[in-house]
């Protein structure tokens, strides 16, 4: 993600992106256990 967007549908960088894998933390955690 690089933007943050507003209820008024305006968009600002945001300071650190980052990458959204659509992951869920739960499954992240069994995949590093494994």
């Amino acid at each position: 993600m690089q933007y943050y967007q507003d209820l008024k549908g305006k968009r600002e960088l945001l300071p650190s992106p980052s990458v959204d894998t659509g992951m869920g933390l739960e499954r992240l955690a069994v995949i590093f256990k494994m």
